[in-house]
């Protein structure tokens, strides 16, 4: 339980060795506290207080586990982090003691030349050497998210426990976490809402279902459990269809007697009269038992509706005019004499390795960054709205429908409503702002500024944390919207179903147009 809130009950599943195991379900179903349950109990050997059942673990079990959200050490420089892993710790104490105790996990782990194994890491992983000697809130998010998986793999675990771990990472990177989990021989127990990296990892998928409170398992990748959840919806429905048609019949049935009932005594006052009346509606009540009983024996189909906002903007505009016109921007070491332009009905994704200053470069669109740059930006004065990587809600103490009515007074009651319930909250009025997943924060800040009626909209990552229900929702809104977005994503999938009009790729310091 999270608040009032049940997330799941009776939950039952084991991770087997050297199995791959995606966890998925909708955004604050539960899957973040699932990890934390399951790490704290393998921290303390014991099971967690708020749970009804024990979490067992067989005996040698390495549980590393990579938080979605990663906590800054700010005096902490990159280097250090790295030379503070668990592999790093052993190498470096057996350097100096020569304690013959470490000799069998020196040869265990294959620790003797782990210095040049962590620089064929970093090379693999391209993240650049300069970096290595900066504080580590000072490198960009998604080599933040390199360095996360570095430690993961000096970690010495034989069970990983990874909170969306593809979050922030370019495709290059994400093809090699692809390979490297494939390759690792223990258990892999994952969090992703990337389609593409499920169906390229997992050998079996536990889906957290908020309908039934269930974990259910599919053995098989992500493309395996969607055909067959799809599979168990239509049958469910044909069976509803079936049960909705018997009970009809037997509704039927039941007003009829109670009709019959009545008529026969009515009839007379005889004593035998009364008492066939009373048989016939006897009857009636067994039939609405029966009823009753075929109404609790099957719900409807537990498919999660993908509801669409259809309310976009007021406004219809015709004219592709000009919003941005930059003129040989620079900001060192990153970007470097830029040129470019971006007119009000253009569709513009921006691609790139991590680091190359996607995310700074919105920045500076949007006047974030004022100062430190050089070159010519012009912006047109109209409505833009912004979606950084990463968003914060002060007042957590409020529900998510006083947090809309708060941001925009002018919202009615019932309209907010509405609009929650179609990117997925149900009864909005119950749930806390503190409550929230990140995810769940994600799509809230994404709601606010489609209800503000954008003329633009500048994207950063707006998938990330994202269910699958929910990323397919952005789409549709996206594919909706009368104006024009740039964009920066490595969701392929994503990126496919919004028909981007054109590509951008930032490398080398350089803007080329590859679409």
């Amino acid at each position: 339980k999270v608040g009032d809130i049940t997330l799941f009950e009776d939950a039952n599943f084991y991770i087997k060795p050297k199995s791959k195991v995606g966890l998925i379900g909708r955004n604050g179903a539960g899957k973040t506290t699932l990890f934390e349950y399951i790490y704290s109990a393998y921290k303390h050997k014991e099971s967690i207080s708020k749970t009804k059942e024990n979490i067992n673990f067989l005996p040698d079990t390495k549980i590393n586990y990579l938080p979605q959200e990663f906590k800054l050490l700010k005096k902490v420089t990159v280097k250090k982090y790295i030379e503070n892993t668990s592999l790093f710790n052993i190498y470096s104490k057996y350097q100096k003691t020569k304690d013959a105790s470490l000799l069998d996990k020196m040869n265990l782990y294959n620790l003797w030349d782990i210095e040049e194994t962590i620089s064929h890491l970093l090379e693999q992983l391209k993240f650049k050497k300069e970096n290595l000697n900066k504080n580590i809130y000072e490198i960009s998010a998604g080599e933040i998210t390199k360095i996360k998986i570095l430690s993961v793999i000096l970690s010495g675990a034989n069970i990983l426990l990874l909170d969306e771990p593809t979050n922030n990472l370019d495709s290059y990177t994400l093809s090699f976490l692809k390979n490297w989990i494939k390759d690792f021989p223990y258990s892999v127990f994952m969090i992703s809402h990337n389609r593409d990296f499920l169906d390229n990892t997992v050998d079996e998928i536990l889906e957290i279902n908020q309908n039934t409170k269930t974990i259910n398992s599919y053995i098989g990748n992500y493309s395996f459990f969607y055909n067959k959840r799809q599979e168990e919806i239509k049958k469910q429905k044909e069976e509803y269809a079936r049960e909705s048609k018997k009970r009809k019949k037997l509704k039927k049935a039941e007003i009829f007697l109670k009709k019959r009932a009545k008529e026969i005594q009515s009839f007379s006052n005889n004593a035998h009269f009364q008492t066939i009346g009373a048989r016939v509606a006897m009857k009636s009540v067994v039939l609405k038992e029966r009823i009753e009983n075929r109404l609790n024996r099957i719900s409807f189909p537990t498919l999660e509706k993908k509801i669409n906002i259809k309310y976009i903007n007021n406004v219809s505009n015709t004219k592709n005019t000009l919003i941005f016109n930059v003129e040989n921007l620079s900001y060192k070491p990153i970007l470097k004499n830029i040129s470019f332009s971006v007119f009000s009905k253009e569709r513009i994704a921006i691609i790139g390795n991590n680091g190359v200053g996607k995310t700074t470069l919105l920045k500076l669109l949007i006047g974030e960054i004022k100062q430190g740059y050089s070159g010519n930006i012009v912006r047109r004065n109209i409505k833009i709205g912004y979606v950084p990587q990463t968003t914060k809600i002060q007042n957590s103490q409020i529900s998510i429908i006083e947090y809309m009515q708060n941001s925009i007074p002018s919202l009615s009651y019932k309209h907010i409503s509405t609009s929650l319930g179609s990117i997925l909250f149900r009864n909005p009025e119950n749930i806390k702002v503190k409550y929230l997943s990140t995810g769940e924060i994600k799509k809230l800040q994404l709601l606010l500024i489609i209800e503000s009626n954008p003329e633009f909209l500048i994207l950063d990552e707006p998938t990330n944390h994202m269910d699958i229900s929910s990323i397919e929702i952005l789409e549709n809104i996206l594919n909706k919207f009368e104006y024009g977005f740039i964009v920066v994503s490595h969701d392929k999938n994503f990126l496919d179903n919004i028909k981007i009009s054109k590509i951008i790729e930032l490398k080398n310091t350089k803007w080329t147009d590859i679409k």
